[in-house]
């Protein structure tokens, strides 16, 4: 059974609003994250918003297949992100995730 909205299959919307909800996203990132506002035009309209939109569809995805769809383009995306290191953030600057933490016990 699709999850849905108010009778709208969840994924079907997203799927229709994908071109809105990238700019949102895009607009947000760059409200929010000031090393977004460093990066040349061209690289935010070019891969960051694939890497947005393309994260959109596996959403969307997930909600219709009701399970995790290939992520190796989303991986092999953050790979070379990682391979290209100090260009998104200071290099001296702390790295920190939820995911490093065990959690509580």
């Amino acid at each position: 059974m699709p999850i849905a909205i108010g009778g709208v299959p969840l994924a079907g919307l997203l799927s229709s609003r994908m071109p809105e909800l990238s700019r949102q996203v895009i607009s947000t990132l760059l409200a929010e994250l000031g090393i977004y506002r460093t990066l040349p035009e061209e690289e935010i309209g070019g891969e960051i918003t694939w890497v947005v939109e393309d994260n959109l569809r596996l959403v969307a995805a997930m909600l219709r297949e009701h399970q995790v769809p290939d992520l190796s383009r989303l991986a092999a995306s953050a790979r070379r992100r990682a391979e290209e290191g100090c260009r998104w953030k200071p290099c001296s600057a702390p790295t920190t995730s939820a995911r490093t933490s065990p959690g509580p016990r």
